[in-house]
Parts: structure tokens; C-alpha cells; sequence
């Protein structure tokens, strides 16, 4: 017997609701079936009790929509994966609304292989990570299930995208990671001529990077201007974090970047020591060039800048460079 419309619509909205397409598509018969790749595929594996995702998802919501919630999320995955947007954006719509618990099950399956939320996490995803952490080290689920009850769907929404957004980046080599970092604008200022047998001496590129609140950062890198600059230098001169280009260094405040108001432009790098007399000198500037008016602002805003070298000669950072988050001196 054919269907009648009123059938129609209600396979739509199941289809809809199995694999989060959109309606339109879902009632064509063209809804996509998007496949998560086998090293996110993993994180999904709920035929093992002890993987993080299970035991997330069992301690949030029993054993309710577990087989609706996979399918969802491997569906939303595999969309990140190859970019296709529509599917992206109804499945995650789909996702925080209709089934929050798989939201909060996939960023405990996610985030437990790695050391931190990652420096562009949104608050509240910072927020909930060290409960996440208590489940993957210790299987302690209480304060997870306490953390996502309170969760707002715009909150939520926050946690899925950081999620993806980490994910994606999971499995990639640290070239492929440079490849996801927002363009740095190009802006070279000159040095002095070095002596000879000195330290190594460098050159300073401006960018900047996006936080996870969509707030945007200043960014400095340190390109070698001599053949003794490079990793080993800043490793033997600085007390530097390893940078993977996705966890932002912890704050120095005794690493300064002095500008010039008058000038609009940036004098030198320099570290203070415990009595506030310089020391460590990494860059001073050989002439006075004027920024960019936006770049300038922005720097005033932040007060603080993300310094990261050396780099390549494209200007990329290299594989295991070195950052801080300096302070910004307004002269």
C-alpha cells in the first residue's frame, strides 16, 4: 500500500532525527551517511565497557539513546571530517538540543588523550575538563554528571564545537596543524648587523590567532636572522614551553615586549630578572617601523602576546618550538 503524506513526513522526521540531515534532505531520500574515520571511529567504540566514551555516556544517561547517540555522533564526525556543512550544522543543532549527553560523552572521549582543553577552549570547556579527567584517570563519574546537568544548550554548544574542533586536530601530524592556524600577516623589522661570536640574533613576524570565544590574540614569532639562532639557542636562553599549536603557554609576566606609544612600533623582547633589571635580551628592534593601526589595537587590548619561535623560512613555527605569553609594556 503506498504511503500516505502524513507517513512520509514521520520517516522524514525519523531519519532526521537518526542521523541529524536536514529535513528537506532527510524527505528526499538524499540525507548523507557520513562516516566517522577509524582513528575518531575509536573513541566510539562502545563494544568496550572501560572506553572513556562509555563509561561517560552510561554514568549521563544509562542505557537510553546509546545506539541513537552513536550513530548521531559518528554521523557529526564523519561530517567534520569531510566538511560538509549542511550535515555539520543540522546533526550538532540535533545534537544539543535532542541529545545532550552524547555532547558531553564525546568532549570526555575526545579530551582525555590529551594534556589540556587546548589553549582556544571556551570557558566552558575549561570548566569541565578537570571532571573529564577524574573519569578518564580514576573512572570518578559523579562530578561530570554534576557538571553537565548544569549545562545551558548555548554552553553546550560551546563544549560540542571545542570538541570538534579538537578532534579534528586529533591524529595530525604537527605540519597538518600549522596547515589549521589562521594566516599570520607578514611584517618584518629590521635588526641591528650582528657582532661577531654574539648570541643568536632574530627577526620578528606579527600575526595573530583566535581564542575558542572567538576573542583574537597577537601573536610574535621569532625568526633566526644568524646561524646561531634556532631551537637550541631559545632552548638554552629561555625556560620556554614546547608549543604543539594548540595548548596556550602559561603567562610569564618576566618576558616584556616594550613598544614605543610615539611610534606605534615595538622596541625589543627582553626578560626581567626577580629584582627588575633586564636580562635576557632576545630581540631589539634596529629601526622604528609603524604597525598596522588594527594590529596596534588589538594589542593594546590584549596587554599580553603569544611569542613563539623559531620558524621556518615560510614563517611557520617548526616542529617542537618554543612559546610564552609575554606582557605587553606600553612606553
Amino acid at each position: 500500500m503506498p504511503k500516505s503524506g502524513r507517513d512520509k513526513k514521520r520517516d522524514a522526521r525519523t531519519r532526521k532525527a537518526r542521523t541529524g540531515a536536514p529535513l528537506s534532505a532527510a524527505t528526499t531520500g538524499t540525507a548523507h551517511q557520513h562516516t566517522a574515520p577509524p582513528h575518531l571511529a575509536a573513541l566510539l567504540d562502545d563494544t568496550d565497557p572501560n572506553r572513556v566514551y562509555s563509561r561517560a555516556l552510561t554514568a549521563l544517561d544509562g542505557t537510553a539513546q546509546q545506539d541513537q547517540a552513536l550513530k548521531l555522533v559518528g554521523h557529526l564526525l564523519g561530517a567534520c571530517d569531510v566538511k560538509c556543512r549542511p550535515c555539520q550544522d543540522s546533526a550538532a543543532a540535533l545534537a544539543v538540543k535532542a541529545v545532550p549527553a552524547p555532547v558531553v560523552a564525546l568532549a570526555a572521549a575526545v579530551y582525555a588523550t590529551h594534556p589540556g582543553p587546548g589553549w582556544v577552549a571556551s570557558e566552558t570547556t575549561r570548566a569541565l575538563w578537570p571532571a573529564i579527567r577524574a573519569l578518564a584517570d580514576r573512572g570518578h563519574a559523579d562530578d561530570l554528571v554534576a557538571a553537565a546537568a548544569r549545562l545551558l544548550p548555548g554552553q553546550r554548544r560551546e563544549l560540542l564545537e571545542d570538541t570538534l574542533d579538537m578532534a579534528m586536530l586529533t591524529g595530525m601530524t604537527h605540519e597538518q596543524i600549522v596547515e589549521h592556524m589562521p594566516p599570520v600577516e607578514v611584517i618584518t623589522i629590521p635588526v641591528p648587523e650582528p657582532e661577531p661570536d654574539t648570541e643568536g640574533t632574530y627577526g620578528v613576524l606579527v600575526g595573530q590567532v583566535t581564542m575558542g570565544d572567538g576573542r583574537p590574540l597577537p601573536m610574535l614569532t621569532l625568526y633566526p636572522e644568524t646561524p646561531t639562532a634556532g631551537l637550541d639557542d631559545l632552548r638554552r636562553r629561555t625556560d620556554w614551553r614546547d608549543w604543539d599549536g594548540i595548548t596556550l603557554p602559561p603567562i610569564d609576566f618576566n618576558w616584556r615586549l616594550r613598544t614605543d606609544i610615539a611610534t606605534r612600533s615595538l622596541t625589543e623582547l627582553v626578560h626581567i630578572d626577580s629584582e627588575g633589571w633586564d636580562g635576557e635580551l632576545l630581540w631589539r628592534a634596529g629601526e622604528s617601523v609603524t604597525l598596522p593601526q588594527p594590529w596596534w589595537d588589538l594589542l593594546d587590548r590584549a596587554q599580553h602576546v603569544l611569542v613563539v619561535g623559531p620558524s621556518d623560512d615560510n614563517g611557520q613555527p617548526v616542529a617542537g618550538a618554543t612559546a610564552v605569553l609575554a606582557r605587553v609594556s606600553f612606553n
